[in-house]
């Protein structure tokens, strides 16, 4: 199966709602009733005997049931008051969590829509949706930190054409050391340097797999087969040893159709032969960073490809087709 690198739906927000609902509120316990059998009187000997003296032992002991009875009903009111207080509270947490998680889910909902907008756009063949199609995939395609991240993509409706310019590495961007040794009679270590064989062709192979792989992911992105062809532009920054100043230079140069590029088994391909077959572009030594003219360029005053030149005008003996 195909690695898709990015499609618009990757733009969906599909974080979940993270505030958590509020528990529900710890209530007080109500106080026991009073225990009636406390409240019974002591009767004495002549308590018992001597009604009078009963019925004041018996009418204490309920005035005493009954102030303690209200005393805890006032009690369970204040108890009573405090829960109600909570629950109250409660259910106004409760409210501003559902009216929080609505807002998230309406906000999600209206930004889901936007995304399905902009695929609509880019499956109409809508320029500037292409282009932002294939930005983002030039943005999060991984690679090292030293590497450029750099790029430019235009799309042309009529041809269904897209452009690119993209930055490449220099050769500092690769190990310049092989390894390293520890020399016990200096007590020192040695730096190896890579040779300049392995260097060449390294730098060479690595720009050949990055140009397939640029053209892979941009194809396979374009899911609604929009893209017909693609025009890769690969431009690096180095510094000119003859004039000690900074240059900036398209090394190689390639195009292909969706329809062959596709139908290429990239697993199984040399990389550098695979741009040759493609009828690329580029010097026979990359490392040497000459120029060569790109097939398309973009018109910056209108933004229209520019093709310049019949190519062969641009060729050495160092030149690969």
């Amino acid at each position: 199966s195909r690695r898709v690198v990015f499609t618009l739906d990757d733009l969906k927000d599909q974080t979940e709602f993270k505030l958590p609902a509020p528990q529900p509120a710890t209530c007080h316990d109500y106080p026991p009733p009073p225990n009636e059998s406390l409240y019974k009187p002591t009767l004495g000997f002549l308590d018992r005997i001597i009604a009078s003296r009963r019925l004041k032992q018996e009418n204490a002991a309920q005035a005493s049931l009954a102030e303690a009875r209200e005393q805890w009903e006032s009690e369970c009111d204040k108890v009573k008051a405090q829960n109600d207080s909570l629950k109250k509270a409660h259910q106004s947490a409760i409210g501003l969590w559902d009216e929080a998680r609505a807002a998230h889910t309406k906000e999600q909902s209206a930004q889901h829509q936007q995304i399905e907008e902009m695929k609509d756009s880019y499956k109409t063949g809508d320029a500037f949706m292409v282009e932002y199609l294939c930005m983002e995939v030039l943005s999060r395609s991984e690679y090292p930190e030293s590497f450029p991240r750099e790029s430019e993509a235009h799309f042309t409706a009529e041809s269904k054409t897209l452009l690119v310019d993209f930055e490449l590495p220099n050769l500092s961007a690769l190990p310049q050391i092989k390894e390293v040794k520890y020399v016990a009679s200096k007590n020192a270590l040695n730096e190896v340097a890579v040779s300049d064989t392995w260097l060449r062709r390294a730098y060479d192979e690595l720009l050949y797999q990055m140009t397939l792989r640029t053209l892979y992911e941009l194809f396979t992105a374009d899911d609604a087969a929009i893209i017909h062809n693609i025009v890769l532009n690969g431009w690096v920054k180095s510094i000119d040893k003859a004039s000690g100043l900074e240059a900036h230079g398209c090394i190689l140069s390639l195009q292909a159709s969706r329809d062959e590029f596709l139908a290429i088994n990239l697993v199984q391909v040399e990389p550098k032969s695979c741009f040759k077959k493609l009828k690329g572009v580029a010097s026979s030594r990359l490392t040497e960073l000459i120029p060569v003219r790109p097939i398309m360029s973009i018109s910056h005053e209108d933004h229209r490809f520019v093709t310049p030149y019949g190519v062969a005008e641009s060729i050495d003996e160092r030149t690969n087709l």
